[in-house]
């Protein structure tokens, strides 16, 4: 299988991430092409949820006081905008 197709097969995989995290959000980025743009507070947050000792992963309480969580979110007009370029429509 060529190295790119199983790149795209990997998207989102846990085992990628698990390797190297930083390679994982290069990666995905790059497999979007822009389009999105996963902000700092966004892969801080998912990093600790997916952190592999399942005793250092975030609790619900501390996903609440993230920062991502805390973050304002879209108006049904931005997430609409959001998804449109996402999607490349």
């Amino acid at each position: 299988m060529e190295q790119e197709q199983r790149k795209k097969i990997q998207l989102f995989r846990y085992d990628t991430y698990v390797e190297n995290n930083e390679e994982f959000w290069r990666e995905n980025e790059a497999l979007l092409a822009g389009r999105v743009n996963f902000s700092q507070s966004f892969k801080d947050l998912i990093n600790n949820m997916l952190t592999l000792n399942p005793s250092e992963r975030f609790s619900i309480e501390q996903i609440e006081e993230s920062r991502w969580y805390q973050e304002p979110i879209y108006t049904e007009e931005e997430l609409k905008t959001e998804i449109r370029k996402v999607l490349n429509l």
